[in-house]
């Protein structure tokens, strides 16, 4: 399977936006996700699997989060076995993070 073959399957909130997969800060920058916040896109079941892909963004002026350097806005994916959670990870792009979560679905 091939991560374009993932996306079918996955269940897209309304909040996605496909044109922005290279631009996590429009969501940002249009209200989509508050400062210091995340949101979920989507969600991803199959048998005793389940992914969940987002959007955070990162507030350095909030404590605990200035070693980060400068605000910004990236995308996660969280990945669950037998609803257990296994990995939380973030990526610049949404094409890196559905890579990561089809790596991890290989046993990668």
């Amino acid at each position: 399977m091939e991560h374009d073959a993932l996306r079918p399957l996955i269940a897209w909130n309304d909040t996605y936006v496909p044109s922005w997969d290279g631009a996590p800060e429009r969501y940002h920058a249009n209200g989509l996700v508050d400062s210091g916040k995340s949101r979920r896109l989507g969600v991803l079941k199959l048998a005793q699997f389940k992914a969940y892909l987002g959007v955070q963004h990162v507030d350095t002026s909030q404590p605990g989060w200035r070693a980060l350097g400068e605000s910004h806005t990236r995308f996660f994916v969280s990945m669950f076995v037998n609803r257990r959670c296994i990995s939380l990870r973030t990526y610049p792009t949404m094409d890196a993070a559905l890579f990561a979560l089809l790596n991890f679905m290989r046993g990668k």
